[in-house]
């Protein structure tokens, strides 16, 4: 199948994007302390050299507040201590030809903290996450089986519920970490609310029981993100792009569906979104977001596609041949990679070179997720070279 559609530029608000293909954001557990460090830059240097348009950076906390977490090395974003590794990692993206985007987090809400780890979570609510085996990819769970001294952590600790002056503050520090972005040289930012994290738990009637004005009807559940997007847009203008990565369905019995999130969709494409990313599920429901099949966030992001004007952005399409059939049907505009790029970084220009056979094929064994559950370096089964790319480096930024 001819896959020339991948390759047609697109206008994501003020930035033009070379091709229809993204990296999906993608936590790594590479920084080096919170910071951006060799290992960061070799990797998204690696992708952006390997012909994708555009990189969305991983979910980054805005504040000391939204990154209390015992789980993950993630990067920080929020001092002028993390503004040279990313303003190195910026140049280094932008001199191979692609965009690169910042996902940004006010919190990680009721999954910032394993069951006994001593964090207490902040959340809309005293609630917290109980994870079930059986709604678990498959693959994960054989990974804890073969590795009995890895502990599967199945419930987080209890939340306690954010005050109003707290989540004034958190709105203040997304607003302050986006002048930083625009500073920084990242060409858009990308609000983080989708799997159950802080922005998924005020939408979500199973985690949010507030009674107050960010609780209760949809309008209210809404509030968070709404003001979110309003305090982003009026410091970004229209400098960088602006977009929001929602999941399309809870998945949860009593959790957010799609037919209210296709209203949360309509709501923030009115405030002033430019783009809309889509994933699936959350950790309770953890299997719709790494999907065993192509194309099982398609009829969602049609879904959304139907009822907004901006772009959407779309995971779950490893196979080439899919990805260009959504995009030629409509059902998608941007193809987002996440797994297939940690397996072939190089999976863009192989496609753009007539040569999708040469791709080294993701097989779905979830190991890259596997590790970050467990708190390690991502690492991936078929590319030995993943998670060791800054031995390259030198050659990478030539």
């Amino acid at each position: 199948m001819a896959h020339e559609v991948l390759f047609k530029p697109i206008k994501v608000g003020p930035v033009e994007i070379k091709n229809r293909l993204a990296l999906a954001p993608t936590n790594t557990n590479y920084s080096d302390n919170h910071l951006v460090g060799d290992q960061t830059l070799s990797w998204y240097t690696t992708l952006a050299k390997g012909g994708l348009g555009l990189l969305v950076f991983e979910a980054t906390p805005v504040s000391s507040e939204a990154a209390e977490t015992s789980i993950y090395n993630i990067h920080h974003f929020w001092g002028p201590e993390h503004v040279p590794g990313m303003r190195r990692l910026v140049e280094s993206v932008h001199s191979h030809g692609a965009k690169i985007f910042i996902q940004l987090s006010p919190g990680l809400g009721i999954q910032a903290a394993k069951r006994g780890s001593g964090v207490i979570p902040k959340a809309p609510s005293r609630v917290n996450f109980r994870m079930q085996a059986e709604n678990m990819p498959e693959s994960i769970l054989k990974w804890f089986a073969g590795n009995p001294n890895m502990v599967m952590e199945l419930e987080g600790e209890m939340a306690e519920e954010l005050t109003e002056e707290e989540i004034e503050r958190r709105i203040s520090a997304y607003a302050q970490a986006c002048i930083l972005a625009v500073n920084t040289g990242f060409d858009g930012v990308e609000i983080h609310s989708p799997h159950g994290y802080l922005v998924h738990d005020f939408l979500s009637p199973r985690y949010n029981k507030r009674t107050d004005a960010y609780g209760g009807s949809l309008e209210n559940r809404m509030r968070f993100l709404l003001r979110i997007i309003s305090a982003a847009k009026e410091v970004i203008e229209s400098r960088i792009a602006l977009g929001a990565r929602l999941s399309i369905d809870e998945r949860n019995e009593d959790g957010i569906h799609f037919d209210e999130m296709r209203q949360v969709a309509m709501a923030s494409a009115k405030a002033g979104l430019d783009y809309l990313s889509v994933s699936d599920g959350c950790y309770e429901q953890a299997k719709y977001f790494a999907p065993d099949e192509d194309g099982t966030m398609l009829e969602g992001a049609m879904g959304f596609k139907d009822v907004i004007d901006v772009p959407v952005m779309t995971p779950g399409l490893h196979n080439p041949d899919h990805a260009a059939a959504a995009i030629e049907d409509g059902k998608t505009d941007i193809v987002g990679l996440s797994r297939p790029v940690i397996a072939d970084p190089e999976w863009a220009n192989k496609v753009q070179n007539g040569e999708a056979d040469r791709i080294r094929r993701c097989v779905r064994c979830n190991h890259c997720i596997f590790c970050l559950f467990n708190s390690r370096a991502v690492r991936c089964t078929v590319n030995r070279q993943n998670g060791q790319e800054r031995f390259n480096l030198n050659r990478l930024l030539k």
